[in-house]
């Protein structure tokens, strides 16, 4: 939200393209082409008016016979005009249909037995998928269910998957919390064009409350498992994400035998180096425990307990100490291998048929036991402790596939976290037009932009901001995220003049002018991010501010990062307040460099010789800074006793 005051006398604002950049770290040749042309003046003024100043994109389509086509209802002549582009441009033209023409562009292409086409056209209208299988897991029979739709964009591939709640009586269920472990954990990969790597597609997974999986939600710390989840689940940061696997066909990687682990991972077991002879006598005398013979008058189940006794005397024999996966080492492997090698079949299968009973006290032991010789990853598939690289290529490499065959080679590397939280930009509104950009993810770390000082209260510096929400902060983060992700997304056309909120949670986007009220519980989010932008300052990586001290003003770089600065078109004002209200401007051209690094220590001198007496406030204006990706004309400002400049009403002054 902007301050109101003196804005009518503030020119600046707006981005171009960001220019190509040298290794050192400053401006190469091509850096503001148009200010080596046209001078600094004129990027300066199409800034004021908000509009993006950058190169032709290569390679454009023009698509207006195609427009007139579809306009009329020529399918035949559509399809014949997307014959002609290779695969991505023809997912960027037909992505700008709507979803009826769309499809009948794709029946079009059935029609006319385009199996490219059809592929592409089916991509971007969208499938969905449903898999069916099973899995053997510590001694154990589960089934996997997993169903999802997926859909190819200009620039992406979006999983969606529906989990509809079931929550118990007084449950509240945390959607919002876990859709960001799931967003956190699983977007982190790009299907690439191994012949040219700069063409590439996010795979973005995005879990949504709706129709779909059917997912009880408990009280209180239990072990969730793909349809029942715990509100207190004190892992859910890693068993949310490993049940939504399931969700999307993936088995388990943890206590699985050798053959298993291999079809599932694309690796081998790993090898063992124990001792053969050993491991070969601990495999007969299990062998020998687990096929005990049962006597006639003897009921099955004392049989089983009589078999676990004898086991268990082969296992403390040779000090083994079964403890599901834990108890994985060396030994345990080697004695799976031979048993396998000697008897033709996996211990794990011998354990199944002969300890066979659902009691809870067998089937807890027989797990247990199992899953000490079998094999488990550290993936957030297996026993879920590498928080470094949870998702590997293989989870996602499926997803890749459903690319068009021109990127659809290799899953790219882990690129980070793709989809936050949420994301919150702020732009636009009368000149100097606000350019404001704030990411959260789960873990509660974020990345803020800042490009006019004013849209937040008390005004800011400017420039790039990152670190971890505080507990209270991340907590109402949290909780208006999820009575937003219950809630409709909202769309309120901005009052002429107004900047525009923007804030996007998982694929769902809602907008609003900023000085607009939201409806709840929209309302509360508003109030709280315009609160971040300001206090989320307090941790600059690469940014300034405005200091005035004895009447000399500066430029004084924030934070252990360099920024990069044009100076060249910077003004700075001075003006002297009367009773609220501005009364009088002084203005200078700050002439600095074109090219400037703010290196540690970095300080700049400005000019500020006004003639005014009493309350002044100083300006820089107009100062480009580059955020990695565009030029922002920045505005900073400061009182004079080296206070923030207090938000008062303009007087109308030009």
């Amino acid at each position: 939200m902007r301050i109101p005051d003196e804005r009518a006398l503030e020119p600046g604002g707006g981005h171009r393209a960001a220019p190509a950049r040298s290794r050192s770290g400053g401006l190469t040749d091509q850096v503001v082409g148009l200010q080596r042309s046209a001078g600094n003046a004129a990027v300066v003024q199409l800034i004021r008016e908000n509009r993006s100043v950058q190169r032709d994109p290569t390679g454009t389509v023009d698509d207006t016979e195609f427009q007139k086509n579809v306009s009329a209802g020529d399918w035949s002549k559509g399809i014949g005009f997307l014959t002609g582009l290779d695969d991505t441009a023809v997912v960027a033209t037909v992505s700008k249909l709507k979803p009826g023409d769309r499809e009948k562009l794709r029946q079009a292409a059935h029609s006319a037995s385009s199996a490219r086409l059809i592929r592409v056209l089916d991509g971007v209208a969208g499938k969905s998928v449903k898999v069916s299988q099973g899995e053997q897991v510590g001694g154990n029979t589960f089934g996997i269910r997993g169903a999802y739709s997926w859909q190819i964009t200009p620039d992406s591939i979006v999983v969606n998957v529906g989990m509809q709640f079931k929550p118990d009586a007084g449950v509240t269920v945390p959607s919002g919390a876990w859709f960001g472990y799931i967003r956190s954990t699983w977007n982190h990969y790009s299907a690439v064009n191994q012949a040219d790597p700069t063409q590439k597609k996010q795979i973005v997974f995005n879990p949504y409350e709706g129709a779909g999986h059917v997912i009880q939600v408990t009280n209180g710390e239990g072990r969730a498992n793909a349809g029942h989840y715990y509100v207190g689940d004190s892992r859910a940061a890693q068993s949310v994400p490993h049940e939504f696997g399931h969700l999307i066909g993936l088995e388990d990687e943890y206590e699985r035998d050798a053959a298993d682990f291999q079809r599932v991972t694309d690796a081998p077991a790993p090898a063992t180096a124990a001792p053969v002879e050993q491991a070969q006598a601990a495999a007969r005398g299990l062998r020998e425990a687990l096929h005990a013979k049962e006597s006639f008058f003897e009921k099955h189940k004392t049989a089983e307990h009589r078999r676990m006794g004898m086991v268990n005397a082969v296992l403390a024999a040779n000090n083994i100490v079964p403890d599901y996966q834990r108890a994985e080492n060396a030994l345990t492997h080697q004695v799976a291998k031979q048993y396998q090698s000697l008897f033709s079949v996996e211990l794990s299968a011998d354990v199944m048929a002969q300890v066979d009973s659902d009691d809870k006290d067998i089937s807890d032991w027989r797990e247990q036991l199992v899953g000490s010789f079998q094999y488990t990853t550290t993936s957030i598939m297996g026993d879920m402790s590498d928080h470094s690289h949870p998702v590997e290529p293989r989870h996602v490499r499926a997803f890749a596939a459903a690319c068009p065959a021109s990127t659809r080679r290799h899953v790219g590397a882990f690129d980070g976290p793709l989809m936050p939280l949420l994301t919150y930009r702020q732009s636009g509104g009368t000149p100097p037009p606000d350019a404001e950009a704030l990411e959260v993810h789960a873990d509660g770390t974020y990345r803020l932009w800042r490009t006019i000082d004013r849209a937040s209260r008390p005004p800011s510096p400017v420039g790039r901001f990152a670190g971890r929400l505080d507990e209270p902060q991340h907590s109402a983060v949290r909780a208006a995220v999820d009575a937003c992700g219950h809630a409709e997304p909202v769309s309120l056309t901005p009052p002429r003049g107004a900047a525009k909120d923007r804030v996007t949670i998982g694929a769902r986007s809602s907008e609003w002018g900023d000085d607009q009220g939201p409806p709840a519980p929209w309302d509360a989010l508003a109030t709280l991010l315009h609160e971040l932008l300001g206090t989320l300052t307090a941790s600059p990586s690469a940014a300034i501010t405005l200091r005035q001290h004895d009447g000399e003003l500066a430029l004084v770089r924030l934070g252990p990062d360099d920024l990069e600065l044009d100076l060249s078109g910077a003004n700075v004002r001075a003006v002297s307040w009367q009773d609220g209200s501005p009364v009088d401007e002084w203005k200078a051209p700050v002439g600095g460099p074109r090219s400037a690094v703010t290196g540690a220590g970095w300080t700049f001198p400005l000019p500020f010789g006004h003639p005014f007496s009493g309350t002044v406030t100083a300006h820089a204006d107009d100062v480009l800074a580059f955020d990695g990706e565009f030029w922002r004309a920045c505005s900073v400002s400061v009182r004079d006793s080296d206070r923030i400049l207090r938000p008062v009403q303009a007087a109308g002054l030009r």
